[in-house]
């Protein structure tokens, strides 16, 4: 198994002529510099990966998105399954630690556990479902098995309790969305500190604008990843947006600002980069530095090959 790296046409996993099942998650507006200005291009780029007699799987998709996928699956002669219309899913029971739902696909029917919040999850474990049958795989004990073995940090990850804490990759508009939702429905949350810091090429304003909808103060903040947006930025469009704000660096200062404030819930969200900072001073995982470049030179090439 191949993940793409970024877009799909131009990826370095599409070096393989030959693939049995690609799969194709719901495209957003992201990587815009590189990929396109709207769905539809980007939508164009990801389906860059379909290959002549490929199994496509296509979540959920808007329409300009899906047209580009359907298109390009009948150029190429791939065969195209949607999971919108492909599979019957009913969420059954949900709570902080994950969600059960019944997924009712052309092969069969399993009863299934994901140990991630958001609906949005359930989704992403359909279409891994209808992967897998793509590829031959049979057997509900190992889909059941595999799904419930998920551990993904940094996904509406739940911290701590008391105070609610979460950690989230969310970047941009879709996943900012999704994330808001997600404390609504899942948590009961319709109020929170918002701790944000972003990498330097986000539309940091399409950010604040979902999570201005649940801030009751926002934290701006940055990462020690070189990439990060300086935190003056993300404090003014959260302000544009009438959300009360502050500036913290590094981002476990940020944290510690947060709880300062006796809110109920506190959503650090931006990037994984700020997210994972989050997750280390809260659960005490140890910072592991990259490592030192190595010396450029004619001196450092003699070192190497003596």
């Amino acid at each position: 198994m191949l993940e793409v790296g970024l877009g799909g046409r131009l990826d370095a996993t599409n070096v393989i002529d030959e693939k049995d099942v690609c799969v194709i998650t719901q495209i957003g507006l992201e990587h815009t510099a590189i990929l396109g200005d709207t769905v539809a291009q980007i939508a164009e780029e990801k389906a860059g990966i379909i290959t002549p007699g490929t199994a496509v799987i296509m979540a959920p998709q808007r329409e300009s998105a899906a047209d580009v996928v359907r298109r390009v699956c009948a150029e190429r002669g791939a065969r195209l399954v949607e999971v919108a219309q492909a599979c019957a899913l009913t969420r059954t029971r949900h709570d902080d630690q994950g969600q059960e739902f019944t997924l009712r696909t052309p092969q069969q029917t399993y009863k299934l556990r994901v140990p991630l919040l958001g609906r949005h999850q359930l989704d992403n474990a359909a279409a891994a479902v209808l992967a897998l049958e793509a590829a031959g795989v049979d057997g509900e004990a190992a889909v059941r098995e595999g799904l419930a073995a998920v551990r993904w940090p940094c996904r509406i990850e739940v911290l701590r309790r008391r105070p609610l804490l979460i950690a989230d990759g969310a970047h941009d508009r879709d996943s900012a969305r999704r994330l808001v939702q997600t404390l609504r429905d899942d948590l009961g949350v319709s109020e929170a500190v918002v701790v944000a810091g972003c990498s330097g090429d986000k539309n940091v304003g399409a950010l604040a604008e979902e999570l201005s909808s649940i801030a009751v103060h926002a934290i701006a903040t940055r990462s020690r990843h070189p990439r990060s947006m300086a935190p003056r930025p993300i404090a003014g469009a959260f302000a544009e947006r009438g959300v009360p704000v502050s500036v913290e660096a590094p981002v476990s200062a940020a944290l510690e600002a947060a709880q300062a404030l006796g809110a109920r819930a506190v959503v650090v969200c931006g990037s994984l980069f700020v997210a994972a900072e989050a997750r280390e001073h809260v659960l005490g995982v140890a910072y592991d530095p990259p490592p030192a470049p190595e010396p450029a030179g004619p001196a450092a090439t003699r070192a190497r090959y003596p």
